[in-house]
């Protein structure tokens, strides 16, 4: 995973990169910039410091954070294990974010997650006062922590994600586990990260679940234009779908909410299966989609509502015409739909921005 590690680095956090610890006092650091350049700004400015901070190894002395990092540096894995062991909260839960990503190592990601639970907010802005007290840079509050912790915790799941889709099934199905694991803890922390990792796992496989999709809603055309009744192909594409897309649907059934991508999927083909154009001829083939999606989609509110009764309507004889001002949009054109899904999915990754 050569050139991923930016995702998420303790070696290129300004306090690597200077040699100097939160401890480290402005003159120290104003000397220190001389050869380090912007790494140096950054820790002199107290806002922008304190995402460095959080990123870094609080909690921890000076001594363990510099041979941690060394041992990141040197891709020593044995002894960035024994570092794990050692360091306790947000501190063991960036090292290991950063070794998951180095090392592309799968069980470090479920090491990430169980560390993040143990991540208490109070007690990382103690760590960092406490440090701000010696070093002499201004008092942090709980606010600003908190949007520290959201912003290293985003960066932990884009690093966690991309380990997770290099390593294909496995990934995806140790990703599902993790949904479904309870925490050991009662914070909400870990489900927090849980769900950061969810999206940005969706993001790393946007582009297989595009294909899969194209595939359905094609397959969808077919039926209705057709008047072609077998589901065997479109329940073949829903199982590649459903598996590609699991962790996120294991996930809105945890939440008691509905999947993003479902439901635009499930739109996209009702525009399809709805469509009067499309003759007499797809009432029955229409009929028999709603009912497969009822089965597919039994754990998501809203879809099930909907294709119910479309089930219900299509089997009591079709739908009425829709009047003039249609209520169910033509099918889209190819580029059309194309930026209504980008923009669908723009939207997705923007709901899970902190």
């Amino acid at each position: 995973m050569a050139g991923d590690d930016r995702l998420f680095s303790l070696t290129d956090n300004p306090f690597a990169l200077t040699g100097l610890t939160p401890r480290s006092s402005r003159e120290q650091i104003e000397a220190a910039g001389r050869g380090s350049g912007w790494a140096a700004g950054v820790l002199l400015d107290p806002y922008q410091r304190l995402t460095e901070e959080v990123a870094w190894l609080p909690g921890a002395s000076g001594q363990a954070a510099q041979e941690a990092v060394a041992a990141l540096g040197a891709r020593d894995e044995a002894r960035v294990r024994e570092a794990i062991v050692l360091l306790r909260g947000l501190a063991k839960a960036n090292i290991s974010a950063d070794a998951a990503l180095r090392f592309g190592d799968v069980e470090l990601v479920d090491q990430l997650a169980r560390a993040w639970e143990a991540v208490d907010p109070a007690e990382v802005l103690a760590q960092v006062n406490a440090d701000r007290m010696i070093s002499g840079f201004p008092q942090t509050n709980a606010a600003q922590v908190d949007w520290a912790l959201q912003s290293v915790r985003s960066r932990h799941a884009g690093a966690a994600a991309r380990v997770l889709a290099a390593a294909g099934p496995e990934g995806r199905d140790r990703l599902a586990r993790l949904v479904e694991r309870p925490s050991t803890s009662g914070q909400t922390a870990d489900l927090k990260l849980i769900e950061a990792l969810v999206a940005a796992y969706g993001e790393e496989q946007a582009g297989e679940l595009d294909r899969l999709e194209a595939a359905i809603l094609d397959e969808t055309d077919a039926m209705v234009r057709g008047g072609r009744d077998a589901t065997d192909r479109l329940e073949m594409l829903f199982d590649g779908w459903q598996a590609q897309n699991r962790p996120a649907l294991l996930l809105a059934r945890l939440k008691g909410r509905d999947d993003a991508r479902a439901l635009a999927l499930v739109g996209d083909m009702r525009v399809r299966y709805l469509d009067p154009s499309r003759g007499e001829a797809r009432i029955g083939p229409a009929a028999r989609i709603a009912q497969a999606l009822m089965s597919r989609f039994a754990d998501s509110p809203l879809v099930l509502r909907m294709v119910s009764a479309d089930a219900a309507r299509l089997g009591a004889g079709g739908l009425p015409a829709p009047a003039p001002a249609a209520a169910t949009p033509a099918p889209p054109q190819p580029e059309a739909e194309r930026t209504h899904r980008q923009a669908a999915r723009q939207a997705r990754r923007d709901a899970q921005q902190p």
